[in-house]
């Protein structure tokens, strides 16, 4: 049970560390009491530290622990680990690459989130993520691979590689547009989603339109560069084979 004094804002987050490692997280609307469960087969047997770290809203941290004694007679899992196993530390990749994501220890199940140059390409359970590289400029760029397991522990990993598609740089201008979501051959139907790209956009107000069969489907503002998620009604074109 934790209680937080002095927060703002209704966004808490409070994690637990027990014996130096992370054991539960939450994140909660109240400053206290705040419930969470913790892992305890994670700590080896023996008196360890229990510590509470919390985050409000505002950014404002604080940390307090107790001391507790674990006995549950066995040995923890072996530390969380992850790891990219695909692309190669600075290998050179170009068109559609493979990145292969694993994780090790902690308690199953994982779920991985991969992020390029600090902005999240995808997260869930799947080890594997088809990158369109097109839709980056190329140069060095560093992907990051953070792993949470099911008792909250995390663990990263990180690979710089560099992009070259060997293209010529678009007149001034020009953006090249590239749509990762949904995959060519894709059957999509009622409201779908399509992830979009955008290399060589200026400023903060990018404006996508969607169109399928030559029909407008979907829009939106975004502030980023990409990747742009947006829905799409595939029922305002008819069936068969058309162009997104």
């Amino acid at each position: 049970m934790v209680w937080i004094n002095g927060a703002t804002g209704s966004a808490n987050s409070v994690t637990l560390t027990l014996g130096g490692r992370t054991v539960g997280s939450t994140t909660s609307g109240s400053a206290g009491p705040i419930s969470l469960p913790f892992d305890t087969k994670l700590a080896a047997d023996g008196t360890q530290t229990l510590t509470a770290s919390a985050r409000d809203a505002s950014g404002n941290t604080g940390a307090g622990s107790v001391s507790v004694t674990v006995s549950n007679g066995g040995t923890p899992p072996a530390a969380l680990t992850a790891a990219i196993a695909a692309p190669a530390a600075g290998a050179t990749v170009s068109g559609t690459t493979t990145v292969t994501m694993s994780a090790s220890g902690g308690t199953a199940p994982y779920t991985y989130a991969l992020a390029l140059d600090g902005t999240t390409l995808v997260s869930g359970a799947a080890t594997g993520y088809a990158w369109n590289t097109t839709a980056t400029n190329d140069a060095s760029h560093t992907l990051t691979l953070t792993v949470q397991d099911g008792a909250g522990a995390t663990a990263t990993a990180s690979r710089t590689v560099t992009v070259a598609n060997g293209g010529q740089p678009p007149p001034p201008g020009t953006l090249r547009i590239a749509i990762t979501e949904p995959t060519n051959g894709t059957t999509v139907s009622g409201t779908a989603w399509a992830v979009v790209w955008i290399n060589g956009a200026t400023g903060s107000a990018n404006s996508v339109t969607l169109t399928l069969g030559g029909r407008t489907v979907g829009s939106t503002t975004s502030g980023s560069a990409g990747p742009i998620s947006l829905p799409f009604d595939t029922k305002l074109a008819a069936d068969g084979t058309q162009t997104l």
